[in-house]
C-alpha cells in the first residue's frame, strides 16, 4: 500500500526528461497517486539532443513511466494561461479519474530570451512570463480549489517559485517578479484555503540542471 494510494495528482509542466514536474509526477506516482501531467505539446524538432537521443515525447513519455510503476496517467496539452483550457483539464481530470487530491504548479517559462537587462526586455516576454507563473498559478489553483473544496477532504497544493522569488538578481526582472508573485499568492490561498484543510506551500528551490533553457 502506497502512502498516496487512491490519491489523484495534477503535476504543470510536467513533460520535460530533465524536469522538476516530471521528477515530481514520478515520485508521486511511485507512492500511489494517479497522474495527470501537463505540457505544452512540444514539437519533436524543438526537444533537445539528450531529450532526442532517447526518443523522448514530451508528457506522453511522463505518462508511459507513471504507467510503469502501475499507476494511471491522464497527460494533456494546456496552456495554463487560457482558463477555458484549464477548467476542461480539471473537469476532465475529475470525470475521468474521480478527484483531485494534489496540485503541483511548476509549469515556467523557458529560460533565455527573459533574462536581459530590463531596459533590453521585451514587454511582450515579460508578460508571457507572468502569464504562465502567476496567471497560470491562479487558474490552476482556482479550479483545483473549488473541486477539493467540494470534496470536502482537504488537499494540497503546492507551488514551484525559485530562490529568484526571495531575493533580486541582475537580468532577471521578469523571473523574479513572477516568482515574488508566487510567494505571495501561495500565502493568500494558505490562509484562505486552510479552512477546508486544504494545505498549500511553495518550495523555492536553488540552481537544478534541467533542460528548460531548450
Amino acid at each position: 500500500m502506497g502512502e498516496l494510494d487512491g490519491k489523484v495528482a495534477i503535476v504543470t509542466g510536467a513533460g520535460r526528461l530533465h524536469g522538476i514536474g516530471r521528477a515530481t509526477a514520478v515520485a508521486l506516482a511511485k507512492l500511489g497517486a494517479d497522474i495527470v501531467p501537463t505540457g505544452t505539446g512540444r514539437n519533436q524538432s524543438s526537444l533537445p539532443e539528450d531529450e532526442k537521443d532517447v526518443g523522448w515525447k514530451d508528457i506522453e513519455s511522463t505518462a508511459e513511466q507513471v504507467r510503469a510503476l502501475g499507476r494511471k496517467a491522464l497527460p494533456f496539452v494546456v496552456d495554463v494561461s487560457d482558463s477555458d483550457q484549464v477548467n476542461s483539464m480539471v473537469a476532465e481530470t475529475v470525470r475521468q479519474l474521480g478527484r483531485v487530491d494534489i496540485l503541483i504548479n511548476n509549469a515556467a517559462f523557458a529560460r533565455g530570451p527573459d533574462r536581459v537587462p530590463t531596459i533590453e526586455l521585451k514587454d511582450d516576454i515579460f508578460q508571457k512570463v507572468l502569464d504562465i507563473k502567476v496567471r497560470g498559478t491562479y487558474l490552476c489553483s482556482k479550479a483545483v480549489a473549488q473541486v477539493m473544496t467540494a470534496q470536502g477532504q482537504g488537499g494540497k497544493i503546492v507551488n514551484v517559485a525559485s530562490v529568484a522569488g526571495k531575493i533580486g538578481a541582475k537580468n532577471t526582472l521578469a523571473y523574479c517578479a513572477s516568482n515574488f508573485a508566487q510567494v505571495g499568492m501561495t500565502q493568500v490561498l494558505a490562509l484562505e484555503l486552510g479552512q477546508s484543510n486544504i494545505n498549500v506551500n511553495c518550495v523555492c528551490p536553488g540552481w537544478v540542471n534541467t533542460s528548460r533553457p531548450s
